[in-house]
């Protein structure tokens, strides 16, 4: 096991209270949704089926990272007792992430469907 040293818990101190770097989201998918009215439909439509799996399969780990986590307590007994919370808020993030994804790719699947069939 690894712990910190004082040296390096000043350091982590400082790196937590600095602000953090802006997200930069650079998505291909993306850039071939914003293209898709003259680009490939069906292609497109496979690779959000591609990463709605890929979301779902985290999304899986990640819920059984946190029941192992929780160890059958639930999450405001873990919120208020457990000695560390960064973890937890770091798995929150995740899951509400891939959620997201889930949600989002399903829905864009949908409406490339939709208009594939018309």
């Amino acid at each position: 096991m690894f712990t910190l040293t004082h040296a390096g818990r000043a350091d982590l101190h400082l790196f937590t209270g600095a602000p953090a770097k802006p997200v930069a989201v650079r998505d291909e998918l993306l850039v071939k949704l914003q293209a898709v009215d003259v680009g490939d439909a069906h292609a497109v439509t496979k690779e959000l089926m591609a990463r709605l799996g890929r979301a779902r399969a985290k999304l899986a780990t990640y819920d059984r990272l946190l029941a192992d986590m929780l160890d059958g307590r639930d999450d405001e007994a873990f919120e208020r007792d457990s000695e560390r919370i960064g973890p937890y808020l770091t798995l929150m993030g995740g899951r509400m992430y891939e959620q997201t994804n889930i949600r989002w790719c399903t829905a864009a699947i949908e409406v490339l469907s939709r208009r594939l069939r018309s």
